[in-house]
């Protein structure tokens, strides 16, 4: 009686063990796919952020030449 019970309790530990390492596993992929994502995401705004403060940088060049030539 007692053997059983050792047998399926260590079953049960197993298979509550493999469950364990599935959910890391899910958890972890999840964790990363949301980084990568974000970091997707402040690229795009950094690059978005530099195409119009070059154009401002170039209205400032441009600004002191318009007041020159008037």
């Amino acid at each position: 009686m007692i053997g059983l019970f050792l047998f399926f309790r260590s079953i049960i530990l197993k298979i509550a063990l493999a469950l364990l390492v599935i959910l890391s596993l899910i958890g972890l992929s999840y964790l990363v796919y949301i980084s990568y994502k974000m970091l997707r995401r402040v690229q795009q705004q950094e690059a978005q952020e530099k195409l119009p403060s070059q154009s401002v940088q170039k209205d400032h060049l441009r600004s002191p030449q318009n007041k020159q030539t008037k």
